[in-house]
């Protein structure tokens, strides 16, 4: 909260971090899962933007957080080119499984991304490998629990790979 506050006081003299909007600035932090770049770009946008507003479109967070000015910085662009970056990384499977998989919006456990990800492209005996490559890559994280282990996607990465889901569904 403190980097939002002095990013967003950067951009906006009068923005001031109060009890009356600690929350929403809480909120905003949380849902750009504390990836300090995200947190710079959204704080950048109270120059024209609420608190409320901001909050509203991070349903398209990479549309929100990313400028297309001529001269803009690249850093402005690297939110976007990091996560792509990082799918360029990933096997054909485990991208197609990054998208399926995004289709969770809390955690899920194997059988039910065996259930749900497995199609072409990737057979439910094969969700296993390919899930630990994601972890391995950081894009899936794991939570361990009395039921066994749980896995969960930054909605970041979450948007990507809906992104590319829908993608695929209009190709």
């Amino acid at each position: 909260m403190t980097l939002f506050a002095t990013r967003a006081t950067a951009a906006a003299p009068d923005f001031e971090l109060t009890s009356a909007n600690w929350a929403q600035v809480a909120t905003l932090c949380h849902r750009l899962d504390g990836i300090p770049l995200a947190i710079e770009l959204a704080a950048v946008r109270v120059r024209v933007l609420g608190l409320r507003q901001i909050l509203e479109r991070l349903q398209d967070r990479y549309q929100l957080l990313i400028t297309r000015r001529w001269g803009g910085s690249p850093r402005h662009r690297a939110l976007l080119a990091t996560v792509e970056w990082s799918y360029d990384l990933c096997t054909r499977q485990e991208r197609l499984l990054w998208a399926r998989a995004s289709v969770f919006a809390g955690s899920f456990d194997l059988r039910a991304a065996e259930v749900v990800c497995s199609d072409d492209g990737i057979v439910p005996d094969e969700v296993f490998d390919v899930a630990s490559g994601l972890v391995e890559k950081s894009v899936l994280t794991n939570q361990r629990g009395p039921d066994g282990v749980r896995y969960r996607m930054l909605d970041t990465l979450r948007q990507f790979g809906a992104d590319r889901l829908a993608r695929t569904r209009s190709e």
